[in-house]
């Protein structure tokens, strides 16, 4: 599937640099999208038709699920470029390179975090 970053912004402009931490948002935005997504929160057994805002909400709702998928293909890749397996603590990406060279691991070591197994399970229950 398609793979996105989150870059960092220091100084008045972007870094292509991306830490551990960063592999929560997926599970974040899968999650909110989840709670403003009227097709989950409102009992549509009934073929109710949506409203006009929700249509917007729903749409909305899908477009970061979407991104979520987008940033999740990112925080594994970075895993699998890893010997061990296991994620680097920080990487710089390259968008334009090919996936065997989009990623070069500026703090290789791992200290237990939860971030990216904590967003796969999220996506796997959205």
């Amino acid at each position: 599937g398609e793979t996105a970053f989150l870059a960092e912004y220091k100084g008045g402009g972007y870094v292509s640099e991306m830490e551990h931490l960063s592999c929560f948002v997926p599970g974040m935005l899968a999650l909110g999208s989840s709670v403003f997504d009227p097709i989950l929160n409102r009992n549509h057994h009934r073929d109710i038709p949506l409203q006009a805002p929700e249509k917007e909400l729903k749409l909305e709702s899908r477009n970061h699920v979407e991104l979520a998928d987008k940033l999740l293909n990112g925080c594994m890749e970075s895993y699998e470029m890893m010997p061990t397996g296991l994620g680097p603590e920080k990487f710089k990406f390259f968008i334009n390179h090919p996936a065997s060279s989009r990623i070069k691991v500026l703090e290789s070591r791992y200290i237990l975090r939860p971030e990216t197994v904590e967003s796969i399970f999220v996506m796997y229950r959205v």
